[in-house]
C-alpha cells in the first residue's frame, strides 16, 4: 500500500511538470506567433501533455518537415496520423478545414523538460519567418 501510494505521489508531480511545461511552451508560442489559436477543450479540461494548436495561415505538413528531424509533433491525432483527410475529431469540435490544415498537435511527457520546449520555440520562430 505503501508504495502504491508513493507511486502516486510521484505521478502526481510529474504531472503537475508537464502541465507547467505546456503552459510555459504555449506562451511561448503565442510570443512568436500572436494569431496562434488553441484546438480543443480549455488548459483546465485537457490533457496535460497535448498541446493542439493552430499556426493561421500556415500549411502544418510544410511546416512539420521544414522542423525534422528535430521536433516530434503531428497533424493530427495519434489515432489518425496515417490518414490525409482531416481528423474527426476537428470535425466534431466544429473546426474548419482550413484551420484543421494549419494545426499542429505537440505531445510532451514525463522526460520533457524546458530546454526541449525553448529549442522547439526557437526553431519555430525561425521556419515561421520564413512563411
Amino acid at each position: 500500500m505503501e508504495t502504491a501510494l508513493q507511486r502516486t505521489i510521484e505521478l502526481s508531480d510529474e504531472l503537475s511538470q508537464i502541465k507547467k511545461l505546456r503552459d510555459y511552451f504555449w506562451e511561448q508560442l503565442q510570443i512568436i506567433h500572436p494569431t496562434i489559436l488553441l484546438n480543443g477543450p480549455s488548459f483546465e479540461n485537457r490533457h496535460c501533455g497535448n498541446l493542439n494548436v493552430a499556426f493561421e495561415g500556415i500549411n502544418n505538413k510544410e511546416l512539420i518537415n521544414s522542423l525534422q528531424p528535430f521536433v516530434a509533433a503531428s497533424t493530427g491525432s495519434a489515432c489518425n496520423s496515417a490518414n490525409v483527410v482531416a481528423s474527426h475529431v476537428f470535425e466534431a469540435i466544429g473546426i474548419s478545414d482550413e484551420r484543421a490544415n494549419s494545426s499542429i498537435r505537440f505531445s510532451l511527457g514525463r522526460f520533457s523538460d524546458k530546454e526541449q520546449i525553448d529549442e522547439v520555440v526557437e526553431r519555430l520562430k525561425e521556419k515561421l519567418s520564413g512563411f
